[in-house]
């Protein structure tokens, strides 16, 4: 599953990472309304699934999710975290390249892609 969001960029989840404001999330989101471990995407079987860690919440189709609340996810949800989104997709849209993470990466939680101009 990809997430796709909307300042660009590509996040493709292939095992649990944290969205948060602090830098060691695998997902980083520099913005004082950002918990510093907002949310959990992880996978149950095949399933995608958030888990929101926040006290100010996580928006999954404009509905809060709830701290401690485990939402399901699928292809076309769009998840507001304060300023930023990022819509869900189970493919990579069409011409942009998968970019893989170099091997001595720090995060081992996903892979970052970008959009190839």
């Amino acid at each position: 599953m990809f997430l796709l969001p909307r300042n660009g960029g590509y996040v493709e989840i292939i095992k649990p990472v944290v969205a948060g404001r602090s830098p060691t999330c695998g997902i980083h989101i520099a913005d004082s309304k950002v918990s510093r471990e907002h949310c959990l995407f992880y996978f149950e079987g095949p399933q995608l699934w958030l888990l929101d860690r926040s006290q100010n919440g996580t928006f999954v189709n404009s509905l809060k999710v709830g701290k401690n609340k485990h939402q399901k996810l699928q292809d076309g949800d769009v998840i507001t975290i304060a300023g930023w989104s990022a819509r869900v997709s189970d493919r990579l849209p069409a011409g942009l390249n998968l970019i893989p993470s170099p091997a001595n990466s720090p995060m081992e939680t996903y892979v970052v892609l970008e959009a190839i101009a």
